[in-house]
């Protein structure tokens, strides 16, 4: 192990005080000069940061009212669509952790899905399945996924980018999600 030492002697003639106080001039200058080399990567940091910090208090309770809402529209959809006979089995439920949702109809369309919300990067996957009028037997039908993910806007709001659109509103996320589920594309042929 090395050991430095540093021993400022300050005596009080002229010479000595002048050479202290250059000696000071170059370090403001050195500092000076660091930290505007620095600037751009502290300010970066600092934005990350901030970024991080809105995210971990926002993304989550977003997610839930995102879910919240998801349910009440399916909910609104299916006695809609009950009117008109098209009546279906569904459930729709939020985990505990309040994390990931599951929506699952039966028929009139048949629609399976899962949405997680994964804190560490928040990040959110989507995967579904549709198929109208319903699932066929012994028949497995290929999956659909959309990930998405949390930003923060310009005024400091967290958001979803969903299939690449930006909503800084749960309700209007949940809605867009609704209408790419319940969306039955017509066979191809």
């Amino acid at each position: 192990m090395s050991t430095v030492r540093l021993v400022l002697e300050l005596e009080s003639d002229v010479g000595a005080e002048r050479m202290f106080v250059m000696a000071e001039q170059w370090m403001q200058k050195l500092a000076q000069d660091l930290a505007d080399k620095d600037r751009e990567a502290a300010e970066d940091i600092k934005r990350r940061e901030h970024r991080e910090k809105l995210l971990s208090e926002q993304a989550q309770p977003f997610f839930r009212t995102f879910a919240e809402c998801f349910k009440h529209l399916v909910e609104e959809m299916s006695t809609l669509l009950s009117a008109h006979h098209l009546h279906s089995e569904q459930n729709c439920n939020l985990d505990g952790s309040g994390r990931t949702f599951t929506f699952n109809r039966t028929r009139l369309p048949f629609i399976s899905a899962s949405v997680a919300y994964h804190p560490q990067g928040h990040m959110v996957n989507v995967s579904y399945t549709i198929c109208n009028p319903e699932m066929p037997q012994n028949t497995s039908v290929a999956g659909r996924s959309i990930q998405a993910r949390f930003e923060v806007s310009h005024h400091g709001k967290a958001g979803l980018v969903l299939d690449g659109k930006d909503f800084y509103e749960p309700k209007e996320a949940a809605e867009f999600l609704v209408k790419k589920l319940f969306t039955v594309e017509e066979p191809k042929g």
